[in-house]
């Protein structure tokens, strides 16, 4: 995180108001207030300043003159709102919901506001809505600026009012409403030439439970953006014209062609792929972790078939996407054996939300030989395999066999990939990954967290995860483990400082109650001597006491308040722990509980009532002597 700075009357404020003019001549003078006006800024001076020192807070006189241009009446938004002046733009963080309606000419008062960012998001946080906002007058309607999907997606538009043309939502998204029933959703938005963005709709909006417009037209939004994603915010159904012809074929001209019906084109010869064509799947590969070519990656139908990608170009698709791929006469191929689409341009592959990542096929090395064609390019996993090197090597790095008793098969990792050169455990272990080709069949794995230790040979430690195989920003994934919202739609994400990567929790600015659970997979504590568990914490911001840690021996992986849950009362990050500081929780005595258990991390919080305190877990140990 950035460090925080008192702003003061600088050379470096000095120098941006030498630059930029700072009074806004199309706003009338503000009345005579208690609140003094200082020095006069807009939006981009305050760009510019949070660029040069980052996190920020006023401390002074400071004003800053905009127009509002979207308010909480719909619901859509909380505690919030936007403001744009003659060139920018930027959200507000209240610490009162009310008082601002779109349309309101103001003057924000800057002393004690913070200048931060929310998951990418630029805003003015700590705005109190009476010693911080004076309304100067009302119904001074911005009019929204025309842009295309692509525009925005290039960035320059963060916060603005925009209108669009000649877009529609997506096929899959009709016959749905905006957002589900108890959380926010997102719904993709789409044009004729395959651009995609989503629109992000809070379950408390007014028009949440509206059906999605089948039609082409326009739209009037709010560009928000969250960590790496664009996204839309509708203030007014009124502001939603889809009522025209749709986009031929729902995305252009093309017409969707599943991944098995490619795939049963191919005779054994390459061949040129229909026109006017594309598919849809999940991306099961990882790019973060580099166990494949840049310009390669895998695609999977999260029920059906899956197929090898091979772009002319580095691409940036991350594992877990949903992504629509332009296949109109390309290449299909064989490469050493494995089936793929090929010299596929980057720009031909369109991401359109998150997929949910289809389940690896279970079953044995002897029945993966025996059937590979139906499982080529699918994910698949192996259960009580041994790893060994026909080279002599303990690293992954390279060629190793898997033997699980039935059978053998060759697992490949690249030497530039991020864990090539970790050792390769001893023990008997879990293995998920891609069934791939090269010549004669073979597994490559995504990261680490696709090889589990399930016990046999040396032992080992049955838990030891340092979430360093997480992509941040998305939900924590790892193969045995849930990671479930009991209340609310938030769940445990990814995130990271200076290259450490943990597990964190938070409401703030979820406008919802929370309650969410990572769950760790089973461990045979029987097997164990003396097992104990050890675990780091840490908070951000407290304000409440939202993190515990339980013990179970009769979850069943999915009914969490079905089952037993035992409070362990480690020691955890609380009031008196300053910010991101970590505190390890002692090690916590397993040797009175028997059998099969899982450790179980309940976070708690409720924007609604400011119980928004964020917390983080990292390096979760189960071992025994």
């Amino acid at each position: 995180m950035r460090s925080k700075s008192l702003i003061h009357l600088s050379v470096m404020l000095i120098a941006i108001l030498a630059v930029t003019s700072c009074v806004k001549e199309d706003f009338d003078k503000p009345p005579i207030n208690s609140l003094p006006v200082g020095t006069v800024l807009n939006i981009e001076d305050i760009r510019t300043m949070f660029a040069d020192s980052g996190d920020f807070q006023f401390m002074g006189d400071y004003s800053l003159y905009a127009t509002v241009t979207m308010d909480e009446s719909s619901g859509n938004i909380y505690r919030s709102a936007y403001i744009e002046d003659n060139e920018d733009a930027i959200n507000l963080h209240m610490q009162q919901p009310g008082g601002l309606r779109t349309g309101d000419s103001i003057r924000v008062y800057l002393n004690g506001c913070i200048v931060d960012q929310y998951n990418e998001l630029l805003q003015i946080d700590n705005v109190h809505n009476d010693s911080n906002i004076i309304i100067i007058g009302n119904q001074q309607y911005v009019q929204p600026t025309l842009v295309t999907i692509s525009e925005i997606l290039n960035g320059g538009y963060e916060s603005k009012l925009v209108r669009l043309e000649g877009v529609e939502f997506a096929e899959n998204e009709l016959n749905k409403t905006f957002a589900e029933t108890d959380q926010s959703s997102n719904r993709i938005l789409e044009d004729c030439d395959f651009n995609t963005i989503i629109v992000r709709t809070s379950s408390y909006a007014n028009f949440a439970q509206d059906s999605i417009p089948d039609g082409k037209g326009s739209m009037i939004a709010i560009v928000g953006r969250y960590n790496d994603d664009w996204q839309l915010y509708i203030r007014s159904m009124d502001e939603v014209k889809l009522d025209g012809e749709r986009c031929e074929g729902g995305g252009g001209d093309l017409e969707q062609i599943s991944i098995q019906e490619v795939r049963n084109l191919y005779t054994g010869l390459p061949l040129v792929l229909p026109d006017n064509r594309f598919i849809e799947g999940v991306i099961t590969s990882d790019t973060e972790h580099d166990n494949l070519p840049g310009k390669n990656a895998f695609i999977q139908e999260t029920n059906g078939a899956a197929i090898a990608l091979r772009f002319t170009d580095w691409h940036d698709l991350p594992m877990g996407s949903l992504v629509k791929i332009d296949i109109s006469a390309q290449e299909l191929s064989e490469y050493n054996g494995l089936l793929q689409i090929n010299n596929l341009p980057p720009d031909n592959a369109s991401i359109t939300g998150t997929g949910t990542m289809p389940q690896p096929h279970e079953l044995s090395i002897s029945e993966l030989n025996a059937d590979y064609e139906n499982y080529e390019a699918e994910l698949v996993k192996l259960t009580d395999v041994s790893i060994s090197s026909p080279g002599g090597y303990d690293t992954y790095k390279y060629n190793l066999e898997l033997d699980d008793g039935t059978g053998t098969i060759n697992m490949f990792t690249y030497d530039y990939a991020s864990f090539a050169d970790e050792n390769f455990p001893t023990e008997l272990v879990n293995i998920t990954g891609i069934a791939s080709y090269y010549n004669d069949p073979q597994i490559s794995i995504r990261n680490l967290d696709d090889v589990v230790i399930v016990g046999g040979g040396g032992g080992g430690d049955p838990i030891d995860e340092d979430f360093q195989g997480q992509t941040t920003y998305e939900d924590i994934q790892i193969d045995g483990w849930v990671n479930q919202a009991v209340a609310g739609s938030r769940v445990w994400i990814a995130r990271d400082y200076s290259g450490n990567v943990f597990a964190q929790a938070t409401s703030y600015q979820s406008e919802e109650e929370n309650e969410c659970w990572l769950i760790t997979r089973e461990v045979n504590l029987d097997e164990l001597t003396a097992p104990t568990l050890t675990f780091e914490s840490a908070h951000a911001y407290w304000v409440h006491d939202g993190l515990s840690v339980y013990i179970s021996t009769d979850f069943d992986g999915s009914n969490i308040e079905t089952a037993s849950w035992i409070n362990l009362n480690p020691t955890l990050a609380g009031e008196q722990n300053e910010n991101y500081e970590w505190v390890g929780s002692g090690t916590i005595d397993l040797s009175a509980y028997s059998g099969n258990a899982v450790i179980g991390f309940k976070y708690v919080g409720d924007d609604n009532t400011g119980l928004t305190t964020t917390y983080r877990i990292d390096n979760v140990l189960v071992k025994g002597q």
